[in-house]
């Protein structure tokens, strides 16, 4: 009867263990995916300030967008302060709406913009047409507000934000704005810069 007393309770702690390495095991590979994302968010951060050219830009942040934020349907929209809107520069499963502006006032784009905070739908894994999006991103530089991020709609795989995905809208608001307002001033430069040599061209001929 001990026997089978002690055999009982040592078959009870080989289970706990078993229950406790699958728990390690089970955070080790969390963790590994949570380094891995941002790792990867590290060497977009790294491409986002290594050019000036916005159109790159554009094309970074929409890949880590779908392969870090995991969205499948979005917008990143500039604001132009003068015109008292944003515009619509770059998307995915948007091809209808390239170009599309977006005054300020009080729809959802200004009043995210107005709060400089996340937005975040009450249920974030149904679909949000081009007026609701389910989440909105501000994008930052030194807390002036360049433009947004709304998205529309998750990836099939993906049934909601987790705490890693709060960590990454953080950095990817204030590196991505970063990134986007250096190009535009550089963009502007030039322009300038091309319009000063043509009028000396013009002088000297």
């Amino acid at each position: 009867n001990r026997l089978k007393k002690e055999l009982a309770e040592l078959k009870r702690r080989i289970a706990m263990i078993e229950s406790d390495s699958a728990d390690i095991a089970s955070q080790y590979a969390e963790i590994e995916r949570q380094n891995s994302s941002f790792a990867s968010l590290y060497v977009a951060s790294y491409q986002l300030h290594s050019t000036l050219d916005f159109d790159r830009i554009v094309e970074i942040i929409k890949e880590v967008v779908i392969n870090l934020i995991g969205a499948e349907c979005f917008g990143i929209y500039l604001l132009e302060a003068a015109g008292r809107r944003f515009t619509l520069v770059g998307s995915e499963g948007l091809d209808d709406h390239q170009g599309r502006t977006v005054p300020l006032g009080e729809n959802l784009l200004s009043r995210v913009a107005r709060s400089g905070e996340l937005y975040l739908d009450a249920d974030v894994t149904e679909p949000g047409d081009i007026d609701r999006p389910i989440a909105v991103l501000p994008l930052l530089s030194s807390e002036e507000l360049v433009g947004v991020l709304a998205i529309h709609k998750l990836l099939v795989q993906k049934d909601g934000f987790e705490p890693i995905d709060m960590e990454l809208f953080d950095l990817l608001g204030a590196h991505a704005g970063t990134a986007l307002m250096a190009a535009q001033m550089y963009s502007r430069t030039e322009r300038k810069a091309m319009t000063l040599e043509g009028v000396i061209r013009a002088l000297k001929g």
